[in-house]
């Protein structure tokens, strides 16, 4: 078996045997590559055999997409959420400090560790959505 693999969009199209070597135009973008024969892939079965000769390598250059960046005001949004919630934490931690300090009474002890833990999970979850709905729109 052969392949076609468009250098320009990506189509791919299994062909035969005899189209290998030829330069034909891609049905999606009509940009020009070249028919390569297919290159199969050692199976988990020959895994102690060594392959007779190396396996040809596809001359259709790899495509690399360009990364869309995120408006300014998305990045602004989500570094005023994650410093809030860096705050949070640490007016959380500092309360949690002060109040462990100044009681001796287990209860209040394990509720103020409770106060914090909410605190903190609450925090992380409004930080996370607000993060998600941020992406979401600037995608757009």
């Amino acid at each position: 078996m052969a392949t076609f693999l468009c250098g320009g969009c990506g189509y791919e199209k299994l062909t035969s045997d005899k189209h290998i070597g030829r330069t034909t135009k891609c049905p999606k973008c009509s940009q020009s590559s070249v028919v390569q024969a297919v290159v199969e892939s050692p199976s988990a079965w020959d895994v102690g055999e060594e392959p007779s000769e190396p396996p040809e390598q596809p001359s259709a250059a790899i495509q690399v997409m360009p990364v869309k960046k995120m408006p300014m005001w998305a990045t602004i949004v989500m570094v005023l959420t994650w410093g809030s919630l860096g705050v949070v934490i640490l007016l959380g931690i500092i309360s949690y400090i002060m109040a462990a300090a100044s009681s001796e009474n287990p209860m209040q002890q394990s509720a103020v560790t409770a106060g914090l833990v909410i605190r903190l999970i609450t925090g992380y979850i409004i930080a996370r959505c607000v993060e998600k709905i941020v992406k979401a729109v600037a995608q757009r």
